[in-house]
């Protein structure tokens, strides 16, 4: 008897799980050096096409760190303006 469809797909699902669980072991096993290397990549040729995105990401988070340090700059200077008025 041939398998049905439905037992095909099944079959390929935990099959593309397999495959799944192992890229996700290589990633964890070299993530880091993958992305120490594209960080030097990118220091020694930063106007490299193949940059754009992290030059655009780099702009981004660079905005939202200001915003939250000006964010802790003000609340600090209302506990220190708090702390003098007792």
């Amino acid at each position: 008897m041939m398998p049905s469809r439905i037992q095909e797909l099944e079959d390929r699902i935990a099959e593309l799980e397999e495959e799944n669980a192992i890229l996700l072991s290589k990633l964890e096993e070299f993530g880091e050096d993958f992305t120490m290397a594209f960080l030097h990549d990118f220091a020694n040729n930063p106007s490299d096409s193949k940059f754009g995105l992290l030059r655009q990401v780099l702009v981004d988070l660079t905005k939202a760190a200001r915003k939250k340090l000006r964010e802790v700059d003000e609340q600090l200077k209302e506990v220190e303006v708090g702390a003098g008025e007792r």
